[in-house]
């Protein structure tokens, strides 16, 4: 099955999960505050990620590249339609899924157990980080933290709140990596 094909399945699911489900209230995106939050939770976890690649990089000899950024790069380096493809996976697609599973699902389970937002918080980002392949400790720490701020978005704002940040990180990951390859 080509990636055009998949890329076309995980669409319509989307939009079969959204209706069925009625996830995406765009009202959140009305909101200034929310985009406060948003870039806020991004450079707290930027930062953060950062340190963790710097203290990385003084104290292992392991590569500050997750397996993860890996094979997105080996992707970018084929041909331009990959690269569409890429592009539509990491910035229309991924996130719609990663956050129904790692955030919705963990999320709306664990509240109807009465489980405390600390434990669901912990469950949510151990599941993001481990869907991002991690390769030692710092990696999964990388991941995260960023599922971390998910899921104060998420909280706050619900699953749209979620998706908007996930798409943002997700956009901004891949123009960086564009940029990147073709220096």
């Amino acid at each position: 099955m080509s990636l055009t094909a998949i890329i076309l399945i995980l669409s319509i699911l989307i939009y079969k999960m959204n209706s069925r489900y009625q996830l995406l209230d765009v009202s959140v995106y009305r909101n200034i505050k929310y985009y406060k939050q948003l870039i806020i939770l991004y450079l707290c976890a930027t930062i953060t990620g950062t340190i963790v690649t710097f203290l990385q990089s003084i104290l292992t000899s392991y590569s500050t590249m997750t397996s993860n950024q890996q094979n997105w790069n080996s992707l970018f380096k084929g041909e331009t339609a990959n690269v569409f493809a890429v592009f539509t996976l990491a910035i229309f697609i991924a996130p719609f899924f990663e956050e129904f599973i790692c955030r919705h699902i963990v999320f709306s389970t664990g509240e109807k157990i009465k489980s405390p937002f600390l434990i669901l918080l912990a469950i949510s980002a151990s599941l993001f980080s481990m869907l991002h392949t991690p390769l030692n400790i710092f990696d999964f720490s990388k991941y995260f933290i960023i599922g971390t701020a998910l899921c104060f978005m998420y909280k706050k704002y619900n699953y749209a709140g979620s998706v908007g940040l996930h798409v943002f990180n997700n956009t901004v990951a891949i123009i960086t990596m564009s940029l990147s390859i073709l220096k």
